[in-house]
């Protein structure tokens, strides 16, 4: 590039850096209150999206841990003719993913429970006339018949516990008679 070249690319450069600032200085609120309001609008957002994205991670995990555990129980029911005393060994497997399990969903749990206090005292902050997600948690606690996804989850996780136990338990007493 010639020497001619290079100096127009600096005075475009310096133009655009010029225009970056001015459009910059345009942007801001002069009003801090409507900025603040506008920075908790936009955490509110990500606090929100964060916990749609938190559920979405929950809920993989969950396939996951499914997936694994029904593969080793049937992989036991399989095999159970072929290993004989590591049977006990499969359910104990069996049993320490679980528990991972009910640890992942207690962990999960938490984080949830987290995020939603922070969306709620944005959402006070930000004067909102209705708190959704607190108004939506007290309509599904009036209700008798509702269980939290935590509870379903980690009876899941215990089912798996005890069908292991239980196949583990019949497979080895079938390999122990003559």
């Amino acid at each position: 590039m010639s020497h001619r070249g290079k100096q127009k690319q600096v005075n475009a450069d310096n133009t655009n850096s010029s225009l970056n600032t001015a459009d910059m200085r345009d942007s801001v609120v002069e009003n801090p209150a409507e900025q603040s309001c506008e920075s908790l609008l936009e955490a509110y957002k990500l606090c929100v999206e964060e916990a749609r994205e938190n559920t979405k991670n929950r809920n993989d995990a969950n396939n996951r841990f499914v997936t694994i555990l029904t593969a080793l129980v049937a992989g036991m029911i399989g095999a159970s003719q072929f290993i004989g005393d590591y049977i006990v060994a499969a359910v104990i497997l069996i049993v320490a993913i679980s528990l991972i399990w009910i640890l992942h969903i207690r962990t999960y749990k938490a984080l949830n429970s987290a995020k939603f206090k922070v969306i709620g005292m944005i959402e006070e902050k930000l004067n909102f006339g209705i708190r959704p997600f607190d108004e939506e948690w007290k309509i599904l606690k009036k209700r008798k018949t509702y269980w939290g996804v935590s509870g379903i989850e980690t009876v899941l996780a215990i089912v798996f516990i005890i069908v292991s136990i239980v196949v583990g338990a019949i497979c080895y007493c079938k390999n122990i008679t003559p």
